[in-house]
């Protein structure tokens, strides 16, 4: 018999705690998405605002305070705009307070049921969770919309992103801010986004995961 788990970081925490390594059978959550966002990101710099969001529920996982840290900076260098999405989000007196004193627009929404929207307006998906992520369902469903995504090395982030440029440390922000920045200054950054979109559709799409089923 087999224990399937959705993230090699899941066997690695199950296999801390006493369960044996070779009962585990990786299968990374697989998702079907038709549409693809074509985004120009070699035009991003020269983008009057650039949007970047924070999607998920409101909880100490998502580490709000290190993503709006991190914005702090970056709005210092040019104009962006931050957008946190997820449920219970507007119930935050504390992420309320915080909007008044940023010196960027701070868009604040409770859970949407149309992601597509959202994924068509944002520049960016920047992941900040310090913690409890296996494989993020909103960072494969970004990568197949076409969409940029930085991510704190979380769960299996690293590996589904497949690109140290993307990966940003857990717990400073001026050097994440400044691996951002040099992001936005690549000059293959197209590329970037088209590796990790193709990785998304080759790697993690429902068929694989049924196949692997």
């Amino acid at each position: 018999s087999k224990i399937i788990s959705c993230s090699y970081c899941g066997v690695a925490v199950h296999k801390r705690i006493g369960y044996c390594k070779k009962k585990f059978y990786v299968i990374h959550n697989g998702i079907y998405i038709e549409k693809k966002y074509n985004k120009n990101y070699g035009e991003l710099l020269n983008k009057n605002v650039i949007n970047i969001a924070s999607i998920g529920r409101n909880s100490p996982q998502k580490n709000r305070n290190y993503f709006l840290k991190i914005l702090d900076i970056l709005a210092k260098f040019r104009p962006i705009k931050g957008i946190i999405i997820g449920r219970d989000i507007n119930s935050s007196l504390e992420l309320k307070l915080i909007k008044k004193k940023t010196i960027y627009p701070l868009i604040l929404k409770d859970s949407v049921s149309d992601i597509e929207k959202i994924f068509s307006d944002i520049d960016i998906l920047l992941i900040t969770s310090v913690f409890g992520e296996g494989c993020p369902n909103i960072l494969i469903e970004a990568m197949q919309y076409g969409v940029l995504v930085i991510s704190t090395d979380v769960g299996d982030s690293k590996y589904i992103l497949n690109n140290e440029r993307l990966i940003i440390p857990l717990n400073n922000s001026l050097e994440a801010a400044e691996k951002i920045i040099k992001v936005f200054n690549k000059n293959d950054l197209e590329s970037i986004v088209s590796n990790c979109y193709k990785r998304g559709k080759t790697l993690f799409c429902e068929d694989i995961m049924v196949k692997r089923y």
